[in-house]
């Protein structure tokens, strides 16, 4: 007999994301609800609403832009483009567009805001943690 009928797990598993991610963000929610099936409804909730939030402010600040460019000289509109990006806070952009002493300061404070959120993770963790042994 043959074993066409088989199919690998991998496969599969390939083939349900891509199916997942064909609808409306799929696989996005599948992460999302992983991520947080151990936390309470309203929490995974309130993540899903701050990813839409995001995701609409970036829709709507392209459809600005675009409608700018119909009427505007190309390198204003790059101008507010650009300062759009930068306040949507990419940090490396955010770093290359200041002189080197600011760079030094910037550089400074991101990272002790990356520490900080590493170790406060981990504490979250260590509680999670403690809770599930007790």
């Amino acid at each position: 007999k043959s074993h066409s009928n088989r199919v690998s797990s991998s496969a599969l598993r390939a083939w349900r994301q891509r199916v997942a991610r064909k609808k409306n963000h799929g696989v996005f929610v599948q992460r999302l609800l992983a991520k947080t099936r151990r936390r309470t409804g309203a929490a995974c909730l309130s993540q899903w609403r701050k990813y839409a939030d995001r995701k609409k402010a970036d829709a709507y600040h392209v459809k600005k832009f675009k409608d700018r460019h119909s009427r505007q000289r190309a390198t204003s509109v790059l101008k507010e483009w650009k300062n759009y990006s930068e306040r949507k806070g990419d940090a490396a952009a955010r770093l290359q567009n200041c002189s080197r002493k600011m760079q030094a300061q910037k550089k400074r404070r991101i990272m002790r805001e990356w520490s900080s959120n590493l170790t406060n993770r981990k504490l979250q963790k260590q509680r999670v943690d403690r809770i599930i042994a007790l």
